[in-house]
């Protein structure tokens, strides 16, 4: 089992090896001054006070809470996107907070206290972790791990489920007949719960040779049981190039897990659908693709050329130009794009930069609100980690995605486990789109 999301982006390398070893915050801090109990709070904007020291006479245990709190609420402060949201209500919970702490507060409500502050900024990318031996497994494409051989995405508020986005050829889940668009909603009879997103992935996964029943519903059809024999795993894909059946038209689907060679995949797959034919057009597939790493300007420039907007972070925004490259005619190519609710990071971004200037049509569904990129925090004496998104793309237009997520210009209101591989209403209207 691999679930997905590793973070990235232009901050992120020591970060995706420090969520390598101690594993993903589900995902994408930034600093808000620490607070003692009488102190006044500062609000957004105002200059900051020094970080209060940590008295030395209370307990050992207590001085750290306190540092990693501080920590935390000052990275919050300091780095995260929408600074809207530091606002007087929430200080005055994080001091509350604080207050507790240094009351003798018991260590064990430490973690879900803090999560329970942090969840009070409505931000479902902010994502409170303590590492585990599973989530290590899960963060890295190339660990090889006992399980059933899917990659999901973890349940959503709402949603008690895991979603399949992929499933890695030659696994005992291909095998056992699982698809892409499948919902796993029960594992040995238990069903899945959104409260317990940070450790379902355990209960799926167990030594080799050992049996696990998965209770699946695919698009359409009723609940059904499946029992899968785990093997090692070694997660593997590949980038999709093809062209549509009866048409001259491309397809490539970058292969998830995989971002930090996408762009030079891409690059290939366009050569390649041009070595015969130039295409008339080409969709390009971003249903699945979630990471942070995803790599922005390089594949801005296979596509664009010049100014396409911004880089926004708290302490202010670097404008973005590329300079475009003429990959098998990619910049003057007709262009479709999908996207839906799986769709998330900065891959989200790339396509609003490229439909503020009018080289892409979107297709598909609103995706996900979660675009910012993420910088990753540990908390050293608690040993948490804590994701904060902490910098955003933003195209011509200056549309901040964050929150909101982004809307196709055609959109078909499905979610991405409503149809299937086989009748894909998504894909047909991309098709149409470009038979115009």
């Amino acid at each position: 089992m691999h679930h997905y999301r590793n973070p990235g982006g232009a901050a992120a390398r020591v970060a995706r090896s420090v969520w390598r070893a101690l594993g993903r915050v589900a995902a994408p801090l930034a600093t808000l001054l620490a607070m003692t109990a009488c102190s006044a709070l500062p609000l957004p904007g105002r200059i900051a006070q020094p970080t209060p020291p940590v008295p030395l006479d209370l307990p050992s245990a207590t001085q750290a809470k306190l540092r990693d709190f501080d920590l935390a609420v000052k990275s919050l402060r300091e780095q995260y996107i929408d600074s809207r949201a530091i606002d007087e209500a929430w200080l005055a919970e994080a001091a509350a907070f604080r207050r507790r702490i240094l009351e003798g507060a018991a260590d064990e409500t430490f973690a879900p206290d803090l999560e329970r502050l942090l969840e009070k900024l409505n931000d479902p990318a902010i994502v409170l972790r303590a590492p585990t031996p599973d989530m290590a497994a899960s963060s890295a494409a190339t660990t090889t791990f006992s399980g059933i051989g899917v990659l999901v995405a973890l349940p959503e508020r709402g949603k008690d489920r895991l979603v399949v986005l992929a499933v890695y050829a030659g696994s005992p889940a291909e095998r056992g007949g699982v698809r892409p668009h499948d919902s796993i909603l029960a594992v040995d009879g238990r069903r899945i719960t959104y409260e317990e997103r940070q450790t379902v992935i355990g209960r799926i996964r167990g030594p080799t040779g050992t049996t696990v029943t998965l209770t699946l519903r695919s698009p359409n059809q009723p609940e059904r049981e499946v029992t899968l024999r785990r093997a090692p795993i070694t997660p593997t894909s590949r980038t999709v190039v093809e062209r549509v059946p009866g048409t001259n038209i491309g397809y490539l689907a970058p292969a998830p897990g995989d971002a930090e060679s996408m762009h030079i995949e891409l690059a290939r797959g366009l050569r390649a659908l041009a070595s015969d034919k130039t295409p008339d057009g080409v969709i390009l597939d971003l249903r699945i693709v979630r990471e942070d790493s995803f790599p922005i300007l390089p594949m801005l420039s296979l596509f664009a050329n010049g100014a396409l907007g911004a880089r926004h972070t708290r302490s202010g925004q670097q404008k973005i130009e590329v300079r475009g490259k003429q990959i098998a005619g990619s910049q003057d190519l007709s262009l479709v794009i999908l996207i839906g609710d799986q769709t998330q990071g900065p891959a989200v971004s790339f396509a609003a930069m490229l439909q503020d200037l009018g080289r892409a049509k979107l297709v598909g569904a609103h995706t996900s609100p979660q675009t910012a990129e993420v910088t990753v925090l540990s908390l050293p004496e608690t040993e948490l980690q804590l994701a904060i998104p902490s910098a955003e793309y933003r195209g011509i237009k200056g549309r901040a995605l964050h929150r909101t997520g982004l809307a196709p210009d055609e959109d078909t209101g499905l979610a991405w486990e409503t149809f299937s591989a086989d009748d894909d209403p998504q894909m047909k209207r991309a098709i149409a789109l470009l038979k115009r």
